[in-house]
Parts: structure tokens; C-alpha cells; sequence
């Protein structure tokens, strides 16, 4: 696992809430007891080192939901079902990665990445996780070097 700094932990929740409009209240230092509604993966390969990881993001059901029905334009009372969370969540996977990794290896680093699909591990027990409220998001990123 790669050690997510304080300025990437700042930059997830910049693009959380500007993405998504959840709100981060802090951190937590472990994640939810709670099981996670969505756990997703995208895959990447480091264009110069040729490095592959991945960068798993999962978000508890209030805050898939929540999401969902933010970028959705939802009303805050809709209920919001399984498909519009998990596609709610890989819009934001898309967006960490795609932010994050830079962030990570360097400004100006290529990254090919994968469009989110569901994790090869059901469960995300390291990484950061941002207490939005009403949920939690996690986030890690793995890099297997050759």
C-alpha cells in the first residue's frame, strides 16, 4: 500500500466535495464498523515505470446514496437504488484516481487507467478514511512492482 500524505487526503476531499457535494468533517483513523455498499477498483499502469496498481475507493450506503443523488440532482429524500450508487461511486473513482495519482508519483506522470469494476478484495481495511457526515469514504492505492 502506498501512504496516502495529508495533501492527498486534502485533495480527496476537495474533489468529494466538489464532485459530489459530500461534505468531509475529518478523518477517521480506522474504517467503519459498518460493511461497505460499494468497493470499487481502477486499475492503472505508470506510463514511465511501468509499474500496475490500483486505487480502490469505497463509500458506506449513506454515502453512495448521498452521492448518487448529488450528481444525479436528486431530491435529498430519494431513495436511490444499487445501480445508481455503484455508478455514482465509479464516477468519483474516476475522479480520485485521475487526480490522486499524479498527486502521488508527480505532476506530469502518464497513468493508463481502467474503468472502475468491483474490487478483487470485498473489503477495504487500510488506507484514508474521510468522515463525511452522513458515511464514510475510503480510499487506497496499491502499486505491484515488478
Amino acid at each position: 500500500m502506498i501512504e496516502i500524505p495529508a495533501s492527498g487526503v486534502g485533495l480527496i476531499g476537495e474533489l468529494a466535495e466538489n464532485f459530489a457535494f459530500l461534505i468531509p468533517v475529518g478523518t477517521c483513523g480506522e474504517p467503519p464498523a459498518s460493511t461497505w455498499d460499494v468497493i470499487l477498483a481502477v486499475e492503472f499502469l505508470h506510463l514511465g515505470t511501468h509499474h500496475r496498481g490500483r486505487v480502490l475507493i469505497a463509500l458506506t450506503a449513506s454515502a453512495s446514496a448521498e452521492a448518487a443523488r448529488n450528481i444525479l440532482g436528486l431530491d435529498p429524500d430519494t431513495e436511490v437504488d444499487a445501480e445508481s450508487r455503484r455508478d455514482a461511486a465509479g464516477e468519483l473513482a474516476n475522479i480520485i484516481a485521475g487526480n490522486l495519482l499524479p498527486h502521488l508519483f508527480g505532476e506530469g506522470e502518464g497513468f493508463d487507467l481502467t474503468q472502475p469494476s468491483a474490487a478483487p478484495d470485498p473489503d477495504l481495511t487500510e488506507g484514508v478514511f474521510i468522515d463525511l457526515g452522513n458515511g464514510i469514504l475510503g480510499v487506497s492505492v496499491e502499486e505491484d512492482r515488478p
